[in-house]
């Protein structure tokens, strides 16, 4: 049995996972055109696994994406509220 999706709130910049992993999605609670970026990386550098997306308070973002580094997820605009699911390992 597959284990579930790991739940991080998040409401800057951070590493949500310094190891490989899958990233299920993302929800935005909240903000003013809040914004993310997400990296295969524990900093934001090289390839993205998402370019940049404006978010809509409320939505959540399907990605079902592995990573193999990190998950390094960046965070704009004004008074932003994420979470984000994710699992470690495959």
């Amino acid at each position: 049995m597959r284990a579930r999706f790991q739940p991080k709130q998040i409401s800057s910049t951070t590493t949500v996972d310094a190891n490989g992993g899958v990233i299920h999605g993302v929800f935005v609670s909240s903000g003013t055109n809040p914004t993310f970026q997400i990296y295969d990386n524990t900093s934001a550098t090289g390839d993205p696994i998402v370019e940049t997306v404006t978010g809509t308070a409320g939505t959540f973002y399907e990605l079902n994406a592995a990573y193999g580094t990190g998950l390094h997820v960046v965070v704009g605009g004004t008074s932003p509220e994420m979470t984000i699911l994710y699992r470690q390992g495959g």
